[in-house]
């Protein structure tokens, strides 16, 4: 599974990028399924409180393409939203995939 992480508007700092590399670990639980996943992390220069913290993920499954976005206060809490809505997401795949072939 490939990972591939860009950062829009800022510069992404190795410890950035090591703490999604790690999160997405947590997805190769559904390696079978996936081909690769994309992660762009963005900064909302325009504000200066709130949920400035944006992050969006594409999980390319055989012939489709899953997505999941959001927005934190924090980046590292906006990565961690977004892994796991993922997950929930390739899960539900897996389970209609694995009910298919049950042929139920």
């Amino acid at each position: 599974m490939e990972i591939i992480i860009t950062g829009k508007d800022f510069q992404l700092t190795p410890s950035l990028k090591k703490y999604v590399e790690e999160h997405a670990q947590k997805l190769l639980h559904f390696e079978s399924l996936l081909e690769k996943v994309k992660f762009e992390l963005d900064v909302d220069k325009h504000h200066h409180k709130g949920e400035n913290f944006r992050v969006e993920a594409w999980a390319y499954v055989k012939g489709d393409v899953l997505a999941a976005g959001d927005r934190a206060e924090d980046m590292r809490t906006a990565i961690t939203k977004v892994v796991h809505t993922l997950s929930r997401e390739l899960e539900k795949r897996k389970e209609k995939l694995l009910d298919r072939r049950r042929g139920s």
